[in-house]
């Protein structure tokens, strides 16, 4: 699993991601159901954001990741958890 800090920018098999804000709201998971609750834009460079939260899954150049927990934090210091499918 690979956690990565709100508001910085990580990497996920070598493809840099950067995280935003975490706030609670409606996303979609990765059978497209819409939940609310705790989600995060991801940019990826040359690819639209897009919102996601626990649940949700990520295409790649470096592969599916899943989003397995989007954690608030105090000051901007949450973490969104991914795992590679």
């Amino acid at each position: 699993m690979i956690a990565i800090t709100e508001t910085t920018v990580g990497s996920l098999g070598g493809v840099r991601v950067a995280i935003g804000n975490i706030f609670v709201q409606d996303y979609r998971d990765s059978d497209n159901r819409v939940h609310n609750g705790p989600a995060v834009m991801v940019s990826v460079p040359g690819s639209p954001r897009v919102l996601v939260g626990a649940g949700s899954r990520l295409s790649l150049a470096s592969g599916v990741w899943d989003v397995v927990e989007v954690t608030p934090g105090p000051e901007n210091r949450g973490r969104i958890t991914f795992t590679e499918s």
